[in-house]
């Protein structure tokens, strides 16, 4: 399982639907977002219909909610969220309460780049509650 201390308001949770799936993919999602673009959200779970892959699931942890747990059955999955999750509002990464190091992040990064720039790209970085639901050319 992996940690992430979170600085800060989180991406939309429809960013790493891109992340993880691709743009487009048929995901079954939850979490206790109040609209869908929110920023706040301390949970969140998705899985890929079609292809029937794991689940991934992200929850800020009871004792200690600027913690968040990332895990998914699917040891990929899991990585690539919990890097993203750091990338984008963390500042601090651990595996089974270990902190990773300069090294290993960097690996992490040059294995994953193509989808951390796809999650990047994503237009749902433009969602707010005035426009919920931004498409991909909105600008």
């Amino acid at each position: 399982m992996f940690h992430v201390r979170v600085n800060g308001e989180r991406p939309d949770f429809r960013v790493f639907i891109d992340l993880l799936f691709g743009a487009g993919c048929n995901v079954d999602s939850d979490g206790d977002a109040r609209s869908p673009s929110a920023r706040d959200w301390a949970w969140l779970y998705l899985r890929e219909r079609e292809e029937r892959s794991a689940a991934v699931e992200i929850q800020a942890c009871a004792d200690d909610p600027g913690l968040f747990g990332i895990h998914s059955e699917n040891p990929e999955l899991a990585t690539l969220a919990a890097l993203y999750l750091l990338h984008r509002c963390g500042s601090i990464l651990t595996h089974h309460g270990a902190p990773l190091d300069g090294a290993t992040l960097e690996s992490m990064h040059q294995r994953f780049g193509a989808q951390l720039a796809r999650a990047d790209a994503s237009h749902w970085h433009r969602s707010t509650t005035r426009t919920p639901y931004p498409t991909a050319t909105d600008r």
